[in-house]
């Protein structure tokens, strides 16, 4: 197997936890989880969580593990300790489906509160999740 001859310090995917980037003029943190933090905002925008996706395909009749919810909170949880924003911006499809948050267990949604704890949360809505349920806590943008 030829790996493209970088150079050995490029090996060091360490190096690409966190990358810098400016759109129009502002700063930000893309971070390698996906997440995107904006430090002059001290604000994380997240999107495509899809929470509650293997849930949705169990009705369906097509079994996945159901622990992706919990996955996706952990992941979160991590980013969130490494950045510590005031506010969260969810950018669409944070659920898979419009009853995704129904769905949701009772320990999953006390650890998503969690989260909120302290900070502003966003919801903004998407074709996946076009109406999110005040169970989720935080605001939705149509209610701001």
């Amino acid at each position: 197997m030829v790996m493209l001859e970088l150079k050995p310090e490029r090996l060091d995917d360490g190096e690409f936890a966190e990358q810098r980037i400016a759109v129009c003029g502002k700063v930000f943190r893309a971070d390698m989880s996906g997440a995107l933090y904006w430090p002059a905002e001290k604000a994380l925008i997240v999107a495509d969580l899809h929470l509650e996706k293997g849930s949705s395909f169990a009705r369906g009749g097509q079994m996945l593990p159901p622990y992706d919810t919990r996955e996706t909170l952990t992941k979160l949880a991590q980013v969130l300790d490494r950045y510590e924003p005031e506010a969260v911006i969810a950018l669409g499809d944070s659920l898979h489906d419009v009853d995704g948050a129904e769905r949701m267990t009772d320990d999953d949604l006390e650890i998503l509160h969690m989260l909120q704890e302290g900070r502003d949360w966003l919801w903004v809505t998407g074709n996946h999740d076009p109406k999110i349920s005040g169970r989720l806590g935080g605001f939705v943008s149509g209610d701001v």
